[in-house]
């Protein structure tokens, strides 16, 4: 939208208040012809020569169109494409929608490209007043910020829990004796208990011993029988010195000859 200091400009003749409809025309049309960086009244009537006066809502009258492009102004201003491609961008953009852009008359949407991207296409976010045009030259990637997505918040991990906190005592159930069971499902998570049952706390069921689970046990290895071959595999250089140096060192139960010492 349209800044009223932009469009503020110092006029003798330019006076509404005496004239008929088809002499405010004629009088506007005169002020318009007078704008110019010199006539631009931004402060008030006081930047104007006695006895003028300064006009303000002049939409024809903008003086950044006479304001160089690096002062903020459309004068010498890149044209859309140059600036998108300036930044490595593809114009026109793949998404038609980087196009949409709210305005009063799609001739002065192309012309400034200063109002506001509607990409949804909805004339409901633009500003009163406006429409939001399809295909207009504007493109909505060169804006700072256009688009950027927040990174995701990251739910925090929560503190452990006591040994002792309630939450590891809650159970569902239809009543506290059956969630006393110890046989429902646990609710001190914040789960929701099925249909028909609450969470009840304070039972005599705990959670927490179920979830750090028992230690873990080395697996016993299996008893080797009497009989087995293993119990009578012994290393030597022959099954007479085997049988002569028959001790737990020399005991080889794998049956392999790696099993035993070098030489």
């Amino acid at each position: 939208s349209y800044h009223m200091l932009w469009n503020q400009l110092c006029d003798l003749t330019f006076n509404l208040s005496h004239l008929s409809s088809s002499h405010i025309n004629s009088e506007y049309n005169q002020a318009i012809n007078l704008c110019s960086l010199e006539t631009h009244c931004p402060t008030g009537a006081g930047d104007c020569q006695f006895p003028q006066s300064c006009w303000h809502g002049l939409t024809d009258c903008d003086v950044r169109d006479f304001t160089p492009f690096e002062l903020g102004g459309f004068l010498n201003k890149p044209t859309q494409q140059e600036l998108a491609e300036g930044m490595g961008l593809t114009y026109p953009s793949d998404d038609p929608t980087d196009h949409f852009f709210c305005g009063l008359h799609l001739e002065d949407i192309n012309k400034k490209c200063n109002t506001q991207p509607c990409p949804d296409g909805a004339s409901t976010n633009c500003d009163y007043g406006q429409t939001c045009y399809k295909n207009t030259v504007c493109d909505a990637r060169i804006r700072p910020g256009y688009r950027v997505t927040q990174p995701p918040t990251i739910k925090p991990t929560p503190s452990p829990l006591a040994s002792d906190a309630r939450e590891y005592f809650s159970f569902c159930g239809v009543d506290w004796a059956e969630a006393n069971t110890c046989k429902m499902q646990w609710c001190g998570n914040g789960s929701e208990c099925p249909i028909g049952q609450s969470c009840f706390a304070d039972t005599e069921c705990n959670m927490k011993d179920k979830l750090d689970g028992p230690p873990t046990m080395k697996p016993t290895e299996a008893p080797v029988t009497y009989d087995d071959p293993k119990n009578t595999s012994f290393c030597g250089f022959s099954f007479g010195d085997a049988r002569s140096h028959c001790s737990v060192e020399s005991h080889c139960p794998s049956g392999l000859h790696q099993e035993c010492p070098t030489g």
